[in-house]
């Protein structure tokens, strides 16, 4: 600061304190000059109290710390200033995606347990939003996923998509090709997230055609390399977790070794933890992988693995047990939270299914212990326990619910048999058996008598499908093919 020709210095008495004019300039220049606080790091870094880099859509501290990256709720109003105003890598294509972006907001706020996404690997489609804008393939594929989900309210809605769906599917097959076709977006996370997006839409564009275009394979071999390339990133490990076991164990193609192994040692997404204080305890701390990933190769070799299979069937009897006692204990509790029981279900279906299958294994190896066959009738029970209190959660949800109904159907006689059918009808506009329809037809090992149901396609060992045995099948009784051709290979 310069003192004005004509004025004198002021100087101020001695012993004030005060600094005169002369030395204003060099008093400015050791004072700290204050910026207004930024507000704009995720929430993870705030609750750690560290300094956020404010990276999007994932800052690096949450990726080298294997955080999830969780940020402000957002709503479709707001989405294209907050992306507009927070620095990123770079800016959104553009604000056309605003009326995609309202309609996931909407179906990840829904509260009705058969249509809301909360048991959609919430992880995951929670960071859709925030993601949005910055690729794409990605918008795209967004929006085939979002304008499926507005069918589900009509009849058939797994059966018959609309012709804006496969339209927008296709569109978003292109873009996933030509986002594979360039090396600098070949592995990023938004290519590999639109392959598992269109890997789940797929369900609905094939389940009756006579050609498919499968994802599985392709997306395998995108999530090895991508487990090298950022072996901590949650958003990756959670891709893994979404597809590991159940596609693997239909298509013979899938291997999961050795790749999987590199996920034994990382921290896995928890089974089941309550999120209200009342809950009941125990709780189901976190996956055990191990044995997981070995059910498909134990279904498909299981002389040769007879220990492997005794193990690995041991261990789901010990969370099936553990699981209906959480339920049994909890049940009557007003405080409960609705998607924890949806988790429950989930993982009971998975666990209940794959032990009816390996107990029928084990009842081969040993058909003189009693036992075995005791647990088969506890096991059938709890399947159709299952199926009974998961009904709310149709269309949408009731995720392994249909596995574990047709495991125990095909072991099972009489009028448990009679009952298992009739729940397997009352399934059969849900996503999960629209799912499972399609891998049955794909499934070189699956049980002859699985054909007497009369909607099931089943593999007839030429890398195609026949049909089942009934007038009333998806496409009238004519011969269909499925072949398995993945559009990312």
């Amino acid at each position: 600061m310069h003192v004005a020709a004509g004025q004198h210095a002021y100087q101020a008495p001695p012993g004030t304190g005060i600094p005169d004019t002369q030395s204003w300039p060099a008093l400015a220049q050791r004072q700290k000059r204050w910026a207004p606080k930024a507000r704009t790091g995720c929430l993870t870094c705030r609750r750690r109290r560290i300094k956020c880099d404010e990276t999007k859509p994932v800052c690096n501290r949450c990726t080298i710390s294997a955080n999830y990256c969780e940020r402000y709720d957002v709503t479709h109003n707001i989405i294209a200033a907050a992306q507009a105003s927070l620095s990123s890598p770079k800016s959104p294509l553009c604000n056309a995606n605003d009326r995609t972006s309202s309609k996931l907001l909407y179906f990840l706020n829904v509260t009705d347990p058969g249509y809301g996404l909360n048991s959609w690997r919430p992880n995951l489609l929670k960071q859709l939003p925030q993601r949005m804008g910055y690729s794409k393939v990605l918008d795209t594929t967004v929006a085939t996923f979002t304008s499926l989900l507005e069918t589900l309210h009509g009849p058939s809605a797994f059966q018959q998509p609309s012709h804006r769906s496969r339209q927008l599917y296709i569109s978003s097959l292109k873009g996933l090709q030509r986002a594979l076709a360039a090396p600098d977006e070949r592995y990023r996370l938004s290519t590999i997230f639109s392959a598992s997006l269109l890997a789940q839409c797929h369900v609905w564009m094939h389940q009756n055609s006579t050609i498919a275009c499968g994802h599985g394979q392709g997306l395998t071999h995108l999530l090895k390399v991508l487990l090298v390339q950022r072996p901590k990133d949650p958003f990756a490990l959670g891709l893994c977790y979404a597809m590991l076991a159940e596609v693997a164990v239909f298509n013979p193609n899938i291997q999961l070794f050795p790749w999987i192994q590199t996920l034994y040692s990382l921290p896995g997404p928890p089974l089941w933890k309550p999120s209200t204080s009342t809950a009941t305890k125990p709780e189901l701390t976190a996956v055990n992988l191990a044995p997981i990933s070995m059910i498909p190769g134990l279904m498909r070799n299981p002389r040769e693995n007879k220990h492997q299979v005794q193990s690995t069937y041991d261990y789901l009897i010990e969370v099936c047990l553990l699981v209906n006692k959480c339920v049994m204990a909890n049940k009557e509790c007003p405080y409960f939270d609705t998607w924890d029981f949806m988790r429950l279900n989930e993982i009971h279906g998975m666990c209940a299914g794959s032990a009816v299958v390996l107990n029928a294994f084990l009842r081969t190896f040993h058909p003189s212990n009693t036992a075995l066959v005791g647990q088969k009738v506890v096991l059938c029970a709890q399947v159709i326990a299952l199926a009974e209190r998961a009904m709310h959660e149709r269309p949408l949800c009731a995720h392994h619910v249909p596995q574990a109904l047709l495991a125990a159907w095909c072991v099972t006689d009489g009028h448990v048999k009679a009952r298992l059918r009739q729940l397997l009808q009352d399934y059969r506009e849900t996503y999960a058996m629209a799912r499972l329809v399609y891998f049955v037809a794909s499934w070189p090992e699956a049980p002859a008598q699985i054909q007497d149901i009369p909607w099931f396609t089943m593999y007839d060992g030429r890398g195609g499908s026949h049909k089942g045995s009934g007038k009333d099948g998806p496409l009238g009784g004519t011969n269909q093919r499925l072949t398995e051709y993945c559009c990312i290979l």
